[in-house]
């Protein structure tokens, strides 16, 4: 029996279901897509302010990606971490980015 295959689609800039380019061509591609977002350790350990706005609008906006997808029945995987350590640091096999 084949396994089915699973894309990957890391949520980078581009923080939206709707008119995501990324997104849809993995779905069209691949039909089974893992979402992920890694809070990427790199730049949040290099900020002075540990309370940004910046990174306070990021978690308002994955939690709305999280609640999109869950009426959609599906989940948005959140990491932090640096992506090197979390295998995403380069490309290999089925992974889209946006």
């Amino acid at each position: 029996m084949t396994k089915p295959r699973i894309s990957i689609h890391w949520f980078r800039r581009d923080l939206r279901l709707h008119d995501n380019h990324g997104l849809s061509r993995a779905l069209q591609d691949h039909g089974n897509v893992l979402s992920l977002f890694i809070f990427d350790t790199n730049i949040l350990d290099r900020l002075e302010d540990k309370v940004d706005r910046r990174v306070d609008f990021i978690h308002r906006t994955i939690g709305g990606l999280h609640a999109d997808l869950a009426r959609q029945g599906s989940t948005i995987l959140v990491e932090k971490e640096s992506p090197w350590k979390c295998g995403c640091g380069s490309s290999n096999g089925s992974m889209s980015s946006g």
